[in-house]
């Protein structure tokens, strides 16, 4: 079983303009990325696959902030053992993630300004998220496949598995818009 590493990081902080990719530093076991905006910092979980997560606002651009993970009240929080999530990107004030919980995961993309997911998308089982440039690419589940819908239903299940439906999308992490492709595809679900 493949686990899906989706975090899809993006979008214009108050405009176009001021939309831009995060800055990465840290170590092997904690990583910030910053904007002129947030600092999002992100802790590899001990003896788990996956990282808890904080942002803060910047005061203003210039404002230097330690790469530390010492989260305060009222800082935005994603992520612990039992939820562990996967940074994708991050551009202005968006943070795209995918949450690791399920057989493939659910991309998130936040609005750090607000704390709130602006896509949530559950991935199929044989997603494959890219991210190039400001876009994130990954297959949206839809439901699972029928034999009108899965041509190679009848191959996966000799493999002992089923049929997922996809729906090819992207999410552009300068706009925060979400594309899906008019087409679908079936793959091998467990």
């Amino acid at each position: 079983m493949k686990r899906v590493i989706v975090a899809l990081m993006s979008l214009a902080a108050i405009g176009p303009a001021r939309a831009q990719p995060a800055t990465v530093s840290g170590t092997a076991a904690l990583s910030c990325r910053t904007t002129p905006d947030f600092v999002v910092v992100a802790r590899n979980l001990p003896d788990e696959f996956g990282m808890e997560l904080h942002a803060r606002r910047r005061a203003g651009p210039d404002e230097a902030m330690p790469c530390a993970f010492a989260p305060k009240d009222g800082e935005f929080r994603l992520g612990g053992p039992e939820k562990p999530y996967v940074v994708e990107g991050m551009n202005g004030r968006f943070l795209a993630v995918t949450e690791l919980i399920g057989v493939a995961g659910t991309l998130h993309v936040y609005d750090l300004s607000t704390g709130k997911a602006v896509v949530s998308e559950p991935l199929t089982e044989a997603n494959q998220t890219k991210t190039a440039g400001n876009r994130v690419s990954f297959t949206a589940r839809s439901g699972p496949g029928t034999a009108k819908t899965c041509p190679g239903l009848a191959a996966f299940k000799k493999q002992g598995g089923s049929g997922e439906i996809g729906v090819p999308s992207s999410v552009d992490l300068a706009t925060g818009a979400l594309t899906r492709n008019a087409k679908t595809v079936c793959t091998y679900a467990q």
